[in-house]
């Protein structure tokens, strides 16, 4: 059984979240009263919607999909060097583009994340020239 404080935190949680869903955006607010046929699954929708919060990881997946701008946006950032900012320079000279990670047939998924600290984003953006991503944002495992 929950005690009194136990009670009041529940009960404030459910109307904070409540009174939160007065906020949201008509379309997300229509989204969220559709009730789902019973026995019905996400395979049953129409369309489903991926929110990316980081760019590079939308331009690595799905940048080069018909109707995505990714690497055909005509308003990318141009490096100092006339570059897009997709084609990074590291400190020996030498460019590379986005590629393809084969996840299936490598083992890929185990290299961990690159490093996403306040220093080394600093580092990468450069003062706003955003041209030092390879060399502020490598791997630390050698392999």
């Amino acid at each position: 059984m929950d005690n009194r404080r136990e009670f009041l935190k529940r009960a404030s949680l459910l109307a904070g979240g409540t009174g939160m869903l007065n906020i949201l955006p008509m379309p997300i607010q229509k989204a969220l009263a559709i009730n789902p046929t019973p026995g019905s699954t996400y395979l049953d929708a129409e369309h489903i919607v991926i929110l990316m919060q980081e760019n590079r990881s939308f331009d690595h997946t799905y940048g080069t999909l018909q109707g995505v701008r990714g690497f055909n946006d005509p308003r990318a950032i141009t490096l100092p060097n006339k570059n897009p900012v997709w084609l990074q320079t590291n400190q020996k000279g030498e460019t590379y583009p986005p590629f393809h990670l084969d996840i299936k047939d490598t083992k890929a998924t185990w290299m961990s994340s690159l490093p996403h600290s306040w220093s080394n984003q600093v580092d990468a953006w450069n003062h706003g020239r955003y041209d030092k991503w390879l060399d502020a944002k490598h791997s630390g495992h050698k392999e």
